[in-house]
């Protein structure tokens, strides 16, 4: 079903590039829909605990960010005959207790979370033309991430050839000739325009031999600090050619040719974060391969 916004920021349920559900515009059948814009949207919810400790009074401990419980209200208006069908696409789209949905937003980035229905959701009968509703979502995870197909950041690898790093061969004879280096296509810079740091998904391909992917270093933008600690993530011995290996930083899972195999994480790899700004990232290998790859995937992050 087509939409027509009419404002800058229409609110979205479902995937981004094709929404179950949008709001304040209208459909092709011509019903209105609004929304109004969730307080928790702007919101950030801490839970920090407080050590006491003798002497010294109680002090704030470490900070943990708590759930995004949002009250999404609103309505929708048109011809009374459209209505009861209008309801039905609002429920389908909201009445989520067992799966998750998404909640999106046409800010200047656009941006999304995930959700599911956890508290009362009521469509109530205003006048013959307009009914509104209201409902309770929560985020249990409360950042909001880069929405739709172009909030994905893809980031290809390749091994560098040896043979690329030239140098000079003896007896040498003068004038001697130089020439401009290859590109480094095995190290790329990543900038993250999140506000928060984010683990990302990593996905080798052979022919390899102890693929890894190097954070260099991290972060520096506006006064951030820079993270320079060489933390790598990696499999272990030969991977084939036509084979891949994904790894999910956040959920710390790592598949080849789509079973788990937890075992062959390279010795030392740890689960790191793009930090917000530049990260400055290698593909290393214990051996060169034309054909091996890595790639790296994320979307930026906001609290």
């Amino acid at each position: 079903m087509t939409f027509q916004p009419a404002s800058a920021l229409v609110w979205s349920l479902g995937e981004f590039d094709s929404p179950d559900l949008s709001f304040n515009g209208y459909d092709d059948a011509g019903v209105e829909w609004i929304c109004e814009h969730p307080a928790a949207w702007d919101k950030v919810s801490a839970e920090v605990p407080s050590e006491d400790l003798p002497g010294d009074g109680s002090r704030p401990g470490p900070g943990r960010y708590k759930e995004r419980v949002i009250n999404l209200r609103g309505a929708f208006r048109g011809d009374p005959s459209l209505l009861e069908a209008a309801e039905w696409r609002l429920r389908d789209a909201l009445e989520r207790v067992r799966s998750d949905q998404t909640l999106s937003v046409t800010e200047p980035v656009p941006k999304s979370v995930t959700v599911r229905l956890t508290g009362d959701f009521t469509v109530d009968y205003f006048n013959r033309r307009t009914r509104t509703f209201s409902a309770v979502l929560t985020a249990h995870d409360p950042l909001k991430y880069a929405a739709g197909a172009g909030g994905l950041e893809v980031v290809q690898f390749v091994l560098r050839n040896p043979a690329d790093e030239g140098g000079v061969v003896f007896p040498v004879t003068f004038p001697m000739q130089f020439s401009g280096g290859q590109p480094d296509v095995s190290r790329q810079v990543v900038d993250n325009i999140g506000r928060v740091p984010v683990q990302p998904l990593l996905k080798f391909t052979g022919q390899a031999s102890g693929p890894r992917l190097v954070r260099v270093s991290g972060g520096g933008d506006d006064g951030r600090p820079v993270v320079i600690d060489g933390s790598y993530y990696g499999v272990t011995g030969e991977l084939p050619a036509n084979l891949s290996a994904e790894a999910d930083l956040s959920t710390r899972s790592l598949l080849i040719d789509g079973a788990s195999r937890i075992s062959r994480r390279y010795p030392g790899s740890t689960h790191w974060s793009l930090a917000s700004g530049r990260n400055d990232l290698r593909f290393v290998a214990d051996a060169y391969s034309a054909t091996a790859t890595a790639q790296l995937s994320y979307r930026p992050a906001w609290r």
